[in-house]
């Protein structure tokens, strides 16, 4: 269910901007389709910062739309590639390039946005896993803004300085089953 449409002008950068905006929540307005609706539409680019990054089902989409032409970029923090089912290593499978934040536990790249070709950007805070999906209580913004969506590029472009290219071996030497243990007791909070 779409919670409203909400036109504006702003400005940005010095541009004025007239844009829509839709807001979700889960669980109830199942936000992993509205973010799958976006991705099969997209017909030239998607860039997503991610920080936990684990649903199937946008998974696919993603290399649906790779397969059909669409240049994808992901970045994501260590903890996708390193936790339990994190899409890291299926992404950069497929030829998608996927750049890993390390703050060296010293910080994390907490963000959660989408931004599409099209002029569409999505942000909030939904992480793409089925929890967010079906149990937490999550939101998301869908602005169509060439204006807003070149923001949120220029934060993309600036995250990629400071990222590397996923590397299997880089990224998983020196995580033990100790530490996955450890993170899964604190995500059950136990």
């Amino acid at each position: 269910m779409k919670i409203f449409n909400l036109f504006a002008a702003v400005t940005i950068f010095g541009w004025i901007s007239l844009y829509g905006i839709e807001v979700y929540f889960s669980p109830a307005d199942n936000i992993e389709s509205k973010i799958i609706k976006y991705i099969n539409r997209e017909q030239r680019t998607i860039k997503a910062a991610l920080y936990w990054f684990t649903s199937e089902p946008i998974a696919q989409a993603i290399i649906a739309a790779k397969d059909r032409g669409v240049q994808i970029e992901l970045i994501v923090d260590q903890d996708t590639v390193t936790g339990i089912a994190g899409k890291a290593e299926d992404m950069a499978q497929e030829s998608i390039p996927v750049s890993v934040y390390n703050g060296n536990n010293a910080s994390i790249m907490h963000h959660k946005f989408w931004i599409f070709g099209s002029g569409v950007l999505i942000t909030g805070s939904f992480n793409p896993t089925r929890r967010a999906n079906k149990a937490n209580h999550e939101n998301i913004i869908i602005i169509e803004d060439v204006a807003v969506s070149h923001a949120y590029e220029q934060e993309f472009e600036r995250l990629k300085k400071i990222t590397a290219p996923y590397n299997k071996r880089k990224t998983r030497s020196g995580w033990s089953a100790m530490r996955i243990d450890k993170t899964l007791c604190d995500w059950l909070g136990i």
